[in-house]
């Protein structure tokens, strides 16, 4: 393990307290490096950071996951895969393109992940009987011509509830 690390005390985020009602709805987050801004799903996708005294709404609707790779937020909505752009202030700005359908309606949960070998970006349906699409273009070139590919399972038994997914430094599922 490194050294040199401090921990100081936890500290509720100011517009993300019981008082905002958000504390045990978060359902997923990630934080944008470059800003230090915390997007989070809750009945919404919203951002905030410790010094701000109001969140930002970025999307109502009901989203299952997100992810940020490199100031690319992504997020699904149903069977919409949505993305945009981050900028250094913790901005974001939708792609023109977005939302493209990911075809027939996921199970869940759902989880984005984004392969450190080739870019492409994985959206892993997991439940009892799970599924993994494949977009045809890198994350950071999404667009209108993106299309999806359902990977097979093998042997993969369908009786096992399947919770999670992730993608090694290597590049294997």
């Amino acid at each position: 393990v490194g050294s040199g690390f401090t921990f100081g005390r936890y500290r509720v985020l100011p517009t993300a307290n019981t008082t905002a009602n958000l504390g045990g709805g978060i359902s997923q987050m990630a934080v944008h490096a470059a800003s230090g801004k915390l997007f989070f799903i809750n009945n919404g996708l919203f951002s905030t950071s410790p010094t701000e005294s109001s969140l930002t709404t970025i999307d109502n609707g009901n989203f299952s996951t997100l992810k940020i790779k490199d100031s690319i937020l992504m997020y699904v909505e149903g069977i919409l895969l949505h993305w945009g752009k981050i900028n250094s202030a913790g901005t974001y700005t939708a792609d023109a393109a977005s939302p493209i359908s990911l075809g027939s309606a996921p199970s869940f949960p759902v989880v984005i992940d984004v392969n450190p070998k080739t870019n492409f970006v994985y959206i892993a349906f997991l439940g009892t009987s799970p599924t993994i699409k494949l977009t045809s273009s890198y994350f950071y070139a999404l667009g209108s011509g993106t299309t999806f590919s359902s990977l097979t399972m093998g042997s993969i038994p369908a009786s096992t509830t399947y919770s999670g997914f992730g993608i090694s430094p290597s590049g294997r599922l």
